[in-house]
């Protein structure tokens, strides 16, 4: 299957063109739903219709959401009779997008001038370079990448994508250009 899996957007906006799980036929055992980017490891199974639905999502980030920034895998479907398995496969070589959102208003103890605020957005994306750190990418020895003679390619392509999603209510804007420039080439 390939369509819009869920009727709401992840912007909370309805989807116009989506397929409710309950217009497919109940007679088939296992549905693979492309075209969603969000990944799920395993078969769920739906009561309503009698089947398990398999989503394995995108294999590259296509969307800086929340819901893409999950490892992503792969499934190898595995058949025997009438029963099967997916066993979920991690993509090692995909660059990590870490996802964060946080309101600066929970940290009000801690931010009374504007050099706290950007010191504490500093610490927030130190940390995200730390988690992207920990995916534990590796390329497997037997395989060579393409040779890449633009360097400044060759390093975007090794670096993770972050987004942190900042709500300053109650703050002034913070000089975001200045604090983004400190991490380049990170």
């Amino acid at each position: 299957m390939h369509q819009n899996r869920f009727k709401g957007h992840h912007t909370g906006k309805n989807k116009k063109n989506y397929l409710p799980e309950s217009f497919i036929p109940s007679f088939f055992d296992l549905v693979i739903w492309g075209h969603e980017h969000e990944c799920f490891t395993e078969p769920v199974y739906n009561n309503e219709v009698g089947f398990h639905v398999y989503q394995p999502g995108s294999s590259v980030v296509t969307s800086l959401i929340s819901a893409e920034s999950k490892p992503k895998c792969i499934g190898m479907l595995e058949l025997y009779l009438d029963r099967f398995r997916v066993i979920p496969i991690r993509l090692e070589t995909v660059r990590p997008f870490i996802f964060q959102q946080i309101e600066l208003k929970q940290f009000a103890y801690r931010l009374n001038v504007q050099e706290d605020v950007e010191k504490f957005i500093e610490e927030k994306i130190e940390e995200m370079l730390m988690e992207a750190k920990n995916w534990g990418l590796k390329i497997e020895a037997n395989i060579e990448p393409p040779e890449i003679t633009d360097p400044l390619v060759a390093n975007i392509r090794s670096l993770p994508i972050l987004r942190l999603k900042i709500e300053f209510s109650g703050y002034q804007i913070t000089r975001t250009n200045f604090i983004v420039s400190r991490f380049a080439g990170r």
